[in-house]
């Protein structure tokens, strides 16, 4: 963070876009909790501050994010709570773009158990670190090599779930392209290795395992059409194995603009995913007392072996000059790899069913409604449990003055589980003021609103 940060605000300040942002808000839960037998009701008050910096300049392009955000439960249902995170990626090019160097860098809070409830005495942090080079061999307008290298490093708070590196070498042979179209030929190799995690309560003993692609490349973005598509074979070896599995590769994106307005879009494929961060289905949903950094990342999908992704997705956006709509629906099947006995949550066998909608309108200039919508059907079948889970909420946002929002959000959650335990119901109400000083990328967004709106 100390080194993105500076790299933004030092020698580049005056060509830094900054953007500033207060927040504070009261939170009223009749189920802080998230209990099935004993709801709580309680008050969160929350403020908040949020820092933006971007720069984007021959030599360094960078954009850096910094949370934080203080809690307090008005009836002491949980201790006061001060969350933080920052989000940070930054390129440094010379030789006219033939080197560069990359670093990214993601803090935040996740939950600690995946299957439990979005509480405080559930929160705990990750940290995600990736960096390393790319060099260009060639002409740039005619079939070039690239090679690049990494280095990725995630750390979790919590004892029990083993950290992990991983080296990562890519070559690539990018043959002629234009501004629409790009073909390509990919070698791609990673070793991961795991930290050891000295418990009693780790069942799984973590493994070291290497992943290997081959695959080729062809994207073409058209007026209405546009088509990405990654064909090709994946190899897992797992150390202390003889064997070397392999399974096809295939990541494919589709996209049709239907009308001036409206766009479908289709995702799907199979693929080996290493073990770096845990496995995220990230719900976008706000917090008591305003946005959390990055979004507490409610089902993560704990495991120290690598994991089989299937995974598919169609979305329909529509885009109008008063009112935005978004309606998906997806399907992932994550498999574990190289456990051959699953006895605890952190190896299992997961499916999701997604169903998502959100519909935005500009009622003036100065009042935006909005109506979201969750459901998830996650099947954990060698856990024998199953989640159903359904999240609404109404949204009003008032822009009071050209740097003043006010904006008041109603939500309900509901789970349904076969365990218990596990079932809730919430309804809460959130209001929160915004302050925005008037800045570089604030202004930028506020005036492209307007021109919308208009």
């Amino acid at each position: 963070m100390i080194g993105l940060t500076a790299m933004l605000v030092a020698p580049l300040a005056r060509a830094v876009d900054k953007d500033l942002s207060f927040h504070v808000g009261d939170t009223w839960s009749d189920n802080v909790t998230f209990s099935a037998d004993n709801p709580v009701a309680d008050h969160i008050t929350g403020v908040a501050t949020k820092i933006g910096l971007a720069t984007v300049g021959p030599v360094l392009e960078a954009t850096a994010r910094a949370d934080l955000i203080y809690l307090h439960y008005i009836d002491g249902t949980f201790e006061d709570q001060f969350q933080r995170g920052f989000v940070g990626d930054a390129r440094l090019n010379f030789l006219e773009g033939r080197f560069s160097w990359v670093a990214t860098e993601n803090y935040g809070p996740v939950l600690e158990d995946p299957l439990s409830t979005d509480r405080p005495d559930n929160w705990t942090y990750d940290s995600y670190f990736t960096t390393g080079p790319d060099v260009i061999f060639g002409p740039l307008s005619g079939t070039h090599v690239l090679v690049g290298a990494r280095y990725n490093r995630v750390d979790y708070e919590i004892e029990t779930e083993p950290g992990n590196e991983q080296y990562e070498a890519n070559l690539a042979l990018v043959f002629p392209s234009s501004a629409r179209t790009e073909a390509s030929l990919h070698v791609d190799g990673r070793r991961v290795k795991q930290q050891t995690v000295e418990s009693d309560d780790v069942v799984v003993p973590p493994a070291d395992y290497d992943i290997g692609e081959t695959y080729a490349h062809y994207s073409n973005d058209g007026a209405r059409n546009s088509v990405s598509l990654d064909a090709g074979i994946s190899a897992l070896r797992m150390d202390g194995e003889n064997d070397t599995s392999t399974a096809p590769l295939l990541r494919l994106g589709l996209g049709r603009k239907l009308t001036s307005r409206v766009t479908m879009s289709l995702y799907g494929g199979t693929q080996y995913q290493e073990n770096l961060g845990r496995f995220q289905r990230l719900q976008s949903t706000p917090q008591p007392g305003g946005e959390n950094p990055g979004d507490v990342l409610d089902d993560v999908v704990n495991t120290s072996s690598p994991l089989k992704d299937t995974y598919g997705t169609l979305m329909l956006s529509y885009d109008g000059p008063r009112m935005t709509a978004d309606v998906s629906v997806s399907h992932n099947r994550v498999e574990a790899e190289g456990t051959e006995e699953i006895t605890s949550a952190l190896a299992a066998d997961q499916e999701y069913s997604t169903l998502n909608f959100a519909v935005e309108r500009r009622v003036t200039p100065t009042w935006t409604l909005g109506l979201a919508g969750n459901y998830q059907d996650r099947d954990y079948a060698e856990l024998g449990r199953q989640d159903k889970d359904i999240v609404g909420q109404f949204s009003s946002i008032w822009r009071l003055q050209q740097e003043l929002e006010l904006t008041l959000i109603y939500q309900y959650r509901e789970r349904d589980s076969n365990i218990a335990g596990a079932q809730y119901e919430v309804n809460s109400i959130q209001l929160e003021l915004v302050y925005r000083p008037a800045s570089e990328i604030a202004s930028r967004a506020r005036e492209n609103r307007w021109r919308v709106s208009k």
